[in-house]
Parts: structure tokens; C-alpha cells; sequence
């Protein structure tokens, strides 16, 4: 077998028997112009379709070595492999000539082909050198099975014209056409229709047929349920949707909707969950809804071009709230705080040192008619009315300064407080994914996500899959408890969708880095779909004309960008000005006893 096979990318000329000198001078020139025309398509077709070509045939049949050797002599060095169809090696080009006979050589081809070269989309050139065969529609028939549609059969015809014969598998009223259908004639040395689509393009139009989508339960805001009839949703709205309603507009194709659970994924073992499920078993034939392009899916399933992009990010617990106390001392910073206290204690201290200077400078620096003039000065950086005023212009002069200073002053507290008490203020939060896991927090995501996080070391023991049933439990404790260590990786456009729609709860609070950025998406398919390419030259003109984008727009936007501040009040809001007051209270008291004790109680 090893020499058989060594044998099969040789090329040689072929030595002719007596029988086949006989057969070579009764079919020599039909004979002659198929291996012409076949020349002309592998010299200046197949070029366009990939950069090397598969030639396979009998090498025990006299008749086709004749037919191998002729092509040979017209061009000595065609750059392909070639060799015996049932020793196909696992890699076929996308360009592949067939020579054969019979119906039943093509069926020892068939049975050769290996699963892992099998190639929707190549282009496939079968030469009956006996002439035309009547199982021509039965082999269209077993290739259209595995999705192989550019598929062309040439021979020589009675007349000595050769004919190309292929297939249009969608027709009126047939979704199956495997009828041959002439597409071209060699005369006189060339195509009658030419060689630009020698391979005609099959699926401009499915004239009306059924593509079966796969879809999962939940995905909005991707794909969004709108009308209930009968138990079944029947009309839907989202990018995603969207784009598949394009499509089928665009091909002019029907969708047939099935549901397959709320999450797709492939297993390590190959098998699949969900809608990629019902696409690896050939159930469906496309599933839209943002899938993320991963390697272990698209080894099973094949996927379109990428149409838009995705964020990872981590919704992580609130930050410790401020308590009463700090709220107070909030609005400011502390170096602010600081100057402040300094700026009043300087002028405090200019009031009680003055009291205890002779009487003119006293009079001097705070005024002769005022009795109380430490009850003044903080009467006046409060705000407080002063009915009785210094007469000299000194005096005036030092008591203004620290009215307009303390009346800005309490003015940018009075606006700062105000935005402070109406938002929901935390201590810091968490920054970085090395923060989270300096202070031992627990990630949870989907089992999709889970793919990307157990290829990095250090998430290694701290990720876990969190169930669908529990995935709002757990966000809501995230959300709401800041004492939880654990966060949640979720879709950013997920997220945002979900909290526009209920901006009365909690918003989610964000870790600052993102998980991963620029996630692409896709649409899956079967393996090896017919479609593929149909679908990627549509879904690349609506990205490139920005429709796509235009679509998610709406669904990017963040709802707490803009948000008008609403929130009532409560007795929390207030805690710290009580606490002031009641410590003023209790001052006031120690202060009652301190004079009553000591007889200076009027």
C-alpha cells in the first residue's frame, strides 16, 4: 500500500496498451476537446477560487490514463496533485477535478472522502471521459446531502460539443432541485457563456425556502419577544432579530423559529448544549443572539464574519457607605477642613486676646458698644443677624472679612451637602481584578464566560459557573450587600439592558477594569453550510455601512449617564445633623451644671 500511495503524486506519461489504441482512435477527438476545455477551466478558473488543485482518477483504467496523459501533453507542467480517488489524502484543496467513468467509480470517490476535508465550499469539476451518464442527478443528489453546491459535471456530448451540467438546488416551488441543468458549452476552442461564473453563484435568491433558527430563551436585548399567539412568540424585535430579518429579506428566505434552552455551549468532549446543540446535530441551521467567537465552538460548528463586539465587565459589591458623621464632614476635603478651622481659630483668637489687652485696644480691635464680642464673631461666620455693629471702621472692616468669607463658604457646603444627600455615596470600591482577588473575593459567571477564565492562573480556584436560575439571586446580593465577597462577570450590554428596564432597583456598581474588551460576535452555523459565504458578504455590507451599529446604539447606552437626581429624603440623610445637635445638647447641659456649681447661674 505504502508504494501504491508513493505512486499516486508521480507524474508520468502513461504507456499505451494495443486495446487502448484502439478505444484512443474512436474517441480521439472528443476526447481531445474535453481535456482542452477541462485545461481551460483548471488554468484560468480554478486560480480565482485557491492557489493549488486536486486531481484524482483511476490508475488502473486505460481510458482515463489516455484522458490523463492527454491533459498532460497540452500543458507538461500543471501545478496540482493528482492520484488514485480511493487513496484521498485528509486535506483536499478548495479546487478539485474528478475524472471518472461511471456512476459507481464516483460512489468508491464518495465513500473516500474524509470527514475532516470535506469542503462545502470548494469548487468540484467531474469529467466523465465516457460521456454523459443518466446518474448525473443522483450524484448532484448526495453531494447537495453533505452541502457540496459547486459542484460541475463535463463531458463529451454525441455531437462532439462538450457540456457543462450543474444544479440550482433553490426553485420555484422546489427548496431540493437536484435536476441537471446545461450552464455552458466548449465551441470552437471556447465557452459559450465564458469562464467569469463558470461556477454560477446559487444562492442570490432562495426563492421563499425555510432556513431553521435556533434560537435560546433569553436574550434580550439582542432578541426581544414582542407578540404572544397560540403559546408561541411570533414576532420579535433586537439587533440580533433584526439582522436575521435583513438577511432573509436579503436572500429572500423564511425563518423557522425553534427555542433550545437559555444557554449554548460546547462541551470539552465535542458535544454541545442548547442551540449549538441543535446546530452540531443538524436540527437547525443557524442560531443568531451575540455569540462570542471561541475557538472549541467554531471546531465543530462554522460561524460568520463578526458583525459587532462585546465587554466583559465585573459587577462587583457597593463600597461601605458613609456613615452619618463623614457625610458632614464630606463636602469638604481635609486639607479644606483644616484651613478653615486655622482661618476661624486665627480669628477667635484675635477676639479672646483682645479681651484681655488694655481698654483701648480693646475698643480698638472689637468696638466699645459691644458687650459679647466672641458671641458676635460666631454669629457672624453662622450667618447670624448682628443688630449692633462696631463703631469703629476697623472693627467693621475685621467683622465683614469673615461674614462674606463664611457666606461662601457655608454656600459651598449648603450645594455639596445637597448633591451628597441626594446620591448614593460609597467608600471607594474595588478597582482592579488585583484588588479583588488582594482581598480574596469570588468571581461567578456563565459557563460561557468560565471558558475564558479558566485560562488564567490567577482566577484559578476563585471562578465558579453560576446556574441560570440563580444568576439574579446572586447579582441582587451583589448589588446590594457590600460586606459579600464575591462579583459577577456579565455582558455590559446585558447588564445596562436589564437595569434601563427597572431603574427603581439598585443600579449595579462596576469594577473600573474591564474583564475583556472587544469580545467579538458571531452568528453559528452547522458545519460546512451552504449559506456561509452568502451571509458574510451581507452581514460585511451592513457593517461597513454602520446599520449594525445603529441597531445597538440604543442598547449601549448607559442609563445612569444623564440621570435626573429624584430621591426623597429620609430620616438617614439627616442622622449627622442630629447627632451635631444632640451633642450641642449635651454640651449645653455640662455647661448648665459647670454654672450652677460654681454660682455663675443667672
Amino acid at each position: 500500500m505504502k508504494s501504491e500511495f508513493s505512486h499516486l503524486w508521480s507524474v508520468k506519461r502513461l504507456p499505451k496498451t494495443a486495446s487502448a489504441t484502439i478505444i484512443y482512435q474512436d474517441v480521439l477527438a472528443s476526447r481531445k476537446l474535453l481535456a482542452i476545455s477541462v485545461h481551460e477551466i483548471i488554468n484560468k478558473v480554478f486560480p480565482k477560487h485557491g492557489t493549488s488543485n486536486d486531481l484524482f482518477y483511476s490508475i488502473n483504467d486505460f481510458i482515463i490514463k489516455d484522458f490523463i496523459e492527454e491533459l498532460f501533453a497540452i500543458h507538461p507542467r500543471l501545478i496540482f496533485r493528482h492520484g488514485n480517488f480511493t487513496f484521498l489524502p485528509k486535506d483536499l484543496t478548495r479546487c478539485v477535478v474528478l475524472v471518472i467513468k461511471s456512476f459507481n467509480e464516483f460512489l468508491e470517490f464518495y465513500s473516500s472522502i474524509p470527514s475532516t476535508s470535506i469542503k462545502s465550499n470548494g469548487f468540484y469539476l467531474i469529467v466523465f471521459v465516457n460521456g454523459r451518464i443518466k446518474e448525473i442527478g443522483e450524484i448532484f443528489k448526495i453531494l447537495w446531502k453533505i452541502d457540496f453546491f459547486n459542484v460541475n459535471v463535463m463531458f463529451a456530448d454525441k455531437d462532439e460539443l462538450i457540456k457543462v451540467e450543474t444544479f440550482i438546488p433553490f426553485t420555484e416551488g422546489n427548496c431540493n432541485n437536484t435536476t441537471p441543468k446545461l450552464i455552458n458549452e466548449f465551441v470552437n476552442g471556447t465557452f459559450n457563456q465564458g469562464i467569469d461564473e463558470f461556477f454560477p453563484k446559487k444562492f442570490k435568491d432562495l426563492k421563499g425556502c425555510f432556513l431553521r433558527f435556533t434560537l435560546p430563551n433569553d436574550s434580550e436585548p439582542f432578541i426581544i419577544p414582542k407578540v404572544f399567539i397560540n403559546g408561541t412568540y411570533n414576532t420579535f424585535e433586537g439587533s440580533e432579530m433584526m439582522l436575521g430579518k435583513v438577511l432573509a429579506e436579503a436572500l429572500n428566505f423564511q425563518i423557522n423559529i425553534t427555542y433550545a434552552g437559555f444557554f449554548g455551549y460546547v462541551l470539552d468532549n465535542g458535544t454541545a448544549v442548547g442551540p449549538l446543540k441543535e446546530l452540531l446535530e443538524g436540527r437547525a441551521d443557524i442560531t443568531v443572539g451575540a455569540w462570542w467567537l471561541k475557538l472549541n465552538r467554531i471546531k465543530v460548528l462554522d460561524m460568520t464574519s463578526s458583525h459587532m463586539s462585546e465587554t466583559l465587565i465585573i459587577i462587583i459589591p457597593p463600597g461601605q457607605q458613609l456613615t452619618p458623621f463623614e457625610k458632614l464632614i464630606f463636602p469638604f476635603t481635609l486639607p479644606s477642613w483644616i484651613l478653615i478651622i486655622v482661618s476661624y481659630f486665627c480669628g477667635f483668637m484675635v477676639v479672646i486676646l483682645a479681651k484681655f489687652r488694655n481698654k483701648s485696644v480693646r475698643n480698638f480691635i472689637v468696638g466699645s458698644n459691644i458687650k459679647n464680642p466672641v458671641l458676635n464673631f460666631y454669629a457672624a461666620c453662622l450667618g447670624v443677624s448682628n443688630h449692633v455693629l462696631p463703631k469703629r471702621n476697623f472693627a467693621r472692616f475685621y467683622l465683614m472679612m469673615f461674614m462674606i468669607s463664611s457666606l461662601i463658604i457655608r454656600t459651598l457646603y449648603e450645594a455639596s451637602f445637597f448633591l451628597l444627600i441626594h446620591s448614593n455615596k460609597h467608600h471607594k470600591e474595588m478597582q482592579s481584578i488585583d484588588e479583588l482577588i488582594a482581598e480574596d473575593y469570588h468571581f461567578y459567571m456563565r459557563t460561557g464566560t468560565f471558558d475564558f477564565a479558566k485560562t488564567m492562573k490567577k482566577l484559578e480556584g476563585r471562578s465558579s459557573i453560576s446556574e441560570y436560575e440563580h444568576e439574579e439571586e446572586s447579582i441582587k446580593r451583589i448589588r446590594e450587600d457590600p460586606n459579600f465577597k464575591g462579583v459577577f462577570i456579565h455582558s455590559q450590554i446585558e447588564v445596562l439592558y436589564k437595569y434601563k428596564k427597572r431603574p427603581s432597583e439598585a443600579q449595579p456598581t462596576f469594577c473600573k477594569e474591564l474583564f475583556l474588551s472587544n469580545l467579538p460576535t458571531v452568528a453559528y452555523t452547522r458545519k460546512n453550510f451552504f449559506l456561509i459565504d452568502s451571509l458574510n458578504e451581507k452581514i460585511e455590507l451592513l457593517g461597513a455601512a454602520g446599520i449594525i451599529y445603529y441597531w445597538n446604539r440604543e442598547t449601549k447606552k448607559n442609563p445612569m449617564e444623564n440621570a435626573e437626581v429624584n430621591v426623597a429624603l429620609n430620616i438617614y440623610h439627616f442622622l449627622g445633623c442630629f447627632q451635631l445637635l444632640l451633642f450641642g445638647f449635651l454640651l449645653s447641659f455640662l455647661t448648665f451644671l459647670k454654672e450652677k456649681f460654681t454660682n455663675r447661674c443667672k
